[in-house]
């Protein structure tokens, strides 16, 4: 009887598991979960790394140029300097090549307008003009360089100086160098460039090599210990009747680029080719006697000899005065303690004044 209750049982328990079996679900309450606020782990401060000075190294073969004192190749150096006159009457304007001039000097012509001379030997242009006549006291300013002489036409005594003092004259009148462009009328449309110039002079058997004797240059930019006069100005021509602007140039110091730029009539004095704003590391202002010589109202200048000017760098400037033996020496200056000055390298702009201009330093 027992073993029949226990198998009752048993099927009992196997047949409330088939697949008609219907299971109650159970309600269970969700369980709610916390947010947990998440701090982000704090990010590492950067490593504080000093700034290396990074100190350019200079090319071992370089040298200073003698113009300049820029540090250039050696092989530049040596190359026979070329010093061209450029015009500067208002129809020449604006004037190509000035921008790569090494030296340029501003001297008073006829009347009351300069001209230029524009000294090159590193840098070539491939467009310089326009090119004007010659006159005898900037000669005495081009034998300091024992240049290629560019010109076109002259005044009868700077042509008499050419040939006595054996000049490596280079006259746009007698040489195929030149050429007139259509954009200016003549006597101000005469232009040349500086590797026409070295053709012709190897056709004519001119040296190309030279030594000169130059200024002295620092190796690396230095301040000058002076007075403040970081604007310039010469009144060369004043305004009048139909002149209303009259001619004047100026010098402009730039504190960020160091340099002075130049304006004439207040206008920023360009390049025409390039369009590049002219600008000078140097400014020597050399006060020297003018006499007028003839009815054409030709000049004579007395830069052989001494006299006083000043010397701008850097904002700064400085009295000096001047030293220049014979007409091929070198115009040397010298500071009031009578130390030769060390010119900074760059561009040097040469301003030759007359005793009685109002030279205007701010």
């Amino acid at each position: 009887m027992k073993k029949w209750i226990v198998l009752l049982a048993l099927l009992l328990i196997f047949t409330g598991c088939d697949e008609n079996t219907v299971e109650v679900p159970v309600e269970t309450e969700p369980i709610e979960v916390a947010e947990v606020e998440v701090i982000p782990e704090p990010e590492p401060e950067p490593e504080v790394v000093e700034p290396v000075e990074v100190i350019p190294v200079r090319d071992p073969s370089y040298v200073q140029a003698p113009l300049s004192g820029l540090w250039v190749p050696e092989e530049l150096t040596i190359k026979r300097p070329v010093a061209v006159m450029i015009d500067n009457h208002y129809k020449a304007r604006p004037q190509s090549g000035l921008s790569e001039a090494e030296i340029v000097y501003e001297i008073l012509a006829e009347g009351r307008i300069t001209r230029y001379m524009a000294v090159f030997q590193v840098n070539e242009p491939e467009k310089l003009g326009p090119v004007r006549s010659a006159r005898s006291y900037y000669i005495d300013k081009a034998l300091e360089y024992d240049p290629l002489y560019v010109h076109v036409g002259g005044s009868p005594q700077a042509f008499d100086d050419v040939v006595r003092l054996q000049m490596a004259d280079m006259d746009g009148l007698a040489s195929g160098a030149f050429w007139r462009t259509k954009h200016k009328k003549m006597p101000h449309n005469a232009y040349t460039n500086i590797e026409n110039l070295r053709a012709e002079a190897d056709r004519r058997g001119y040296k190309t090599l030279v030594n000169i004797d130059t200024w002295q240059f620092n190796e690396e930019d230095q301040e000058l210990v002076g007075t403040p006069g970081p604007h310039l100005k010469f009144v060369y021509k004043a305004p009048s009747g139909s002149d209303s602007t009259g001619y004047y140039s100026e010098f402009k110091y730039d504190e960020d680029a160091k340099v002075y730029y130049r304006y004439v009539n207040s206008t920023p004095h360009k390049d025409e080719t390039s369009d590049i704003h002219l600008s000078a590391k140097n400014i020597f202002v050399q006060v020297a006697p003018h006499r007028i010589i003839d009815n054409e109202g030709r000049r004579d200048i007395d830069v052989v000899g001494s006299g006083r000017g000043y010397y701008l760098t850097n904002g700064n400037y400085i009295p000096v005065t001047w030293s220049k033996e014979g007409r091929r020496g070198l115009t040397r200056l010298y500071d009031v303690e009578g130390n030769e000055v060390i010119f900074n390298p760059g561009v040097t702009w040469v301003q030759v004044v007359s005793s009685d201009m109002n030279i205007g330093i701010e």
